[in-house]
């Protein structure tokens, strides 16, 4: 996993009013706990954490005045909408000592199942990875091109992140290319009735006087 290094800015007030005065000073309140030491209150800039964290990093180094601190990102309130973050919590951690992350699953290529009428249904979105922090990946890619109709790739045939291992079933199934059966529709021609064929046409009064005045 690439570490990061994010600037950090110690918070003196708490609240849902401090707080808010941080997000309008363009800033993201935030915390940084564990390791038995003191939880320390922080705010990094709104937009390069977001940049960070959408691009699917979780470690970083927290510089905050003169000491670098490592950690993992451990949860991200939203809003009420669910669209803006609000607050973050981030673990401390050594780079060596062992945790467990939920990774991404990413597929590399165009299965071959596909340009036969099939579908890709990924089954398992992410996966638990336990190792030392600095060994875990920010995503585990699969490899598809080579995948025909029917193919499965299970959490046993997932590459392995050194020092690593899945917490997983290994029999659990993480993508199939299905096949499709594609149905035709058959349109039935319709034989008008011999009911429909022998209503009379129906006069309206109007056509009525017309044919009286032509014929007149």
């Amino acid at each position: 996993m690439e570490e990061f290094v994010l600037k950090a800015q110690p918070r003196d007030q708490l609240g849902s009013r401090s707080s808010a005065k941080v997000r309008a000073a363009g800033r993201l309140p935030a915390n940084i706990y564990g390791h038995k030491q003191p939880n320390q209150h922080i705010s990094f800039d709104f937009k390069e954490f977001e940049k960070f964290f959408h691009q699917g990093h979780r470690l970083l180094t927290i510089h905050l005045g003169d000491v670098n601190e490592h950690g993992v990102i451990k949860e991200v309130q939203y809003d009420h909408l669910g669209t803006n973050i609000v607050h973050v919590d981030v673990a401390r951690v050594d780079l060596q000592e062992r945790i467990t992350l939920n990774v991404p699953v990413e597929t590399v290529g165009i299965a071959k199942g596909l340009s036969a009428g099939g579908s890709l249904d990924i089954s398992l979105q992410s996966v638990h990875v336990e190792g030392p922090a600095q060994s875990i990946p920010e995503k585990i890619e699969i490899q598809v091109a080579e995948l025909d109709l029917g193919a499965v790739i299970r959490v046993k045939d997932l590459p392995v992140p050194e020092g690593c291992v899945f917490q997983h079933d290994g029999e659990e199934a993480v993508l199939v290319i299905h096949e499709t059966r594609a149905v035709e529709a058959v349109e039935e021609e319709v034989e008008p009735s011999e009911d429909s064929a022998a209503m009379p046409e129906v006069i309206s009064k109007q056509k009525e006087e017309e044919d009286e005045a032509a014929s007149s």
